[in-house]
């Protein structure tokens, strides 16, 4: 009775380190990405977007579901918490951005991270830093950082 229940432990055990070695030999390691996407301040715009780093398409579109702004108050700056809505031929994703606005100088400074994706990017991951900088018809982002998909 031990020595099957020794036996059953093992098998266990033996299937618990297939399981991980499996799931961690399907993730990518975290690879640097950049993405520079014109962004146009119309109602529903949806504008092209291209990335470096081979881990989302090379090239897609984009638009902005949301914008939330905050802190403007003071003349100076203000907080804007954005989703983007990134549309490649083989997936979707989304991703958060939280930036200040210095209104001084029309630019943009903060961060973004992944928060869902469909297709192939059902299980990406990733963030890092955003700049914006203003054009005639909106604002000029680029996002540098990591992603990985698991």
């Amino acid at each position: 009775m031990k020595g099957r229940k020794l036996g059953a432990l093992c098998l266990i055990a033996a299937s618990v380190v297939a399981l991980s070695v499996t799931a961690s030999a399907t993730a990518t390691p975290p690879a640097p990405v950049t993405i520079s996407n014109s962004v146009t301040f119309v109602p529903n715009a949806v504008d092209p977007f291209t990335s470096t780093g081979g881990v989302v398409c090379a090239a897609g579109t984009v638009s902005t579901p949301f914008a939330l702004f905050t802190g403007f108050q003071s003349g100076f700056k203000a907080q804007i918490l954005v989703g983007k809505h990134f549309v490649c031929s083989d997936g979707t994703f989304e991703a958060l951005l939280r930036v200040t606005l210095d209104f001084s100088s029309g630019e943009t400074h903060g961060t973004w991270s992944v928060v869902s994706g469909t297709g192939a990017y059902t299980k990406l991951h990733g963030g890092g830093g955003i700049n914006g900088t203003p054009i005639p018809s909106g604002i000029q982002d680029e996002y540098e950082g990591e992603m990985h998909i698991d």
